[in-house]
C-alpha cells in the first residue's frame, strides 16, 4: 500500500513509511511468516487442504519468473492508470472488511463466491496458485529474503539419517523440497516439514533451522 500510495500520489509520507518498519522488520528476520501464521485467506486454503489428496501432484514450471511478472505487471498498470489495484488484491484486508460487513451489517458480498472459487482452483492444482503467484504481500515479502533470514535448513552431519520417505514435502502446503535446499523465497516458514522431520527422527532430525 505505502508503494501503492507513491507510485499513484508521488508524495511520500513519513508517518505512512513509520507504519510499515515494524512488518519489513519482521520480515527481514523470520521471512513470510505473515503468510504462514497471520493471513486469514492462508488459514481458509488450510482448512479445505486437509480435505484432498496430494498424490500426483506436477510442479508448475518457472514460478518465480511468474511471480515477479505478475507484480511487475500490478506496479505498472498501478503507475500507468493511477488505480488501487493492491486494494482488491490484498486478500488480508479484503477479508478482515468482509468479516466486519458480516458482523455489524449481516451483508454479504461477491468476495465470498470469488474466495470458494480460489479454494476449487487450489483443489484441482494443490498449488496455492493465488499465494504463491498472484498475491501481491507475499511476493514484495519474498524479495526481503536475505541470507541472514531464518530459513529451514538441511543439518549437512545428519543428512544420511534421512530415508527418503518425502514426508517433509507432503506436509508442505507448496509441495517444496526442503532437501533440495532451494525453497526460498516460496517458503513461509510455516515449519510444517521440520515438524514431521522431528516426529519421524526426533533428535536426529535431518532438518533443521537457522539465521
Amino acid at each position: 500500500m505505502f508503494i501503492q500510495d507513491l507510485l499513484i500520489n508521488f508524495e511520500f509520507k513519513s508517518g505512512f513509511f513509520v507504519s510499515i518498519l515494524l512488518p519489513l522488520l519482521l520480515a527481514l528476520i523470520l521471512g513470510k511468516v505473515f503468510c504462514s501464521f497471520f493471513c486469514p485467506a492462508n488459514t481458509i486454503f488450510e482448512l479445505f487442504r486437509k480435505f484432498y489428496s496430494k498424490k500426483n501432484v506436477k510442479e508448475l514450471a518457472n514460478g518465480r519468473r511468474i511471480r515477479i511478472f505478475i507484480l511487475l505487471l500490478i506496479l505498472l498498470l498501478v503507475f500507468l492508470l493511477k488505480i488501487p489495484l493492491f486494494n482488491y488484491l490484498s486478500l488480508p484486508g479484503i477479508f478482515s472488511l468482509e468479516l466486519q460487513k458480516i458482523a455489524f451489517h449481516k451483508k454479504l458480498s461477491l468476495f465470498w463466491i470469488f474466495l470458494l472459487f480460489l479454494v476449487f482452483v487450489e483443489f484441482i492444482f494443490k498449488k496455492r496458485i493465488w499465494c504463491n503467484y498472484i498475491c501481491p504481500q507475499g511476493s514484495f515479502i519474498g524479495l526481503l529474503i536475505s541470507p541472514k533470514t531464518l530459513k529451514i535448513i538441511k543439518r549437512e552431519r545428519l543428512h544420511d539419517s534421512c530415508i527418503g520417505c518425502r514426508q517433509c514435502v507432503i506436509s508442505c502446503p507448496f509441495d517444496l523440497n526442503p532437501m533440495d535446499g532451494n525453497i526460498y523465497p516460496q517458503c513461509t516458514n510455516c515449519f510444517e516439514c521440520y515438524v514431521t522431520c522431528r516426529k519421524i527422527h526426533k533428535e536426529n532430525a535431518t532438518l533443521g533451522f537457522k539465521f
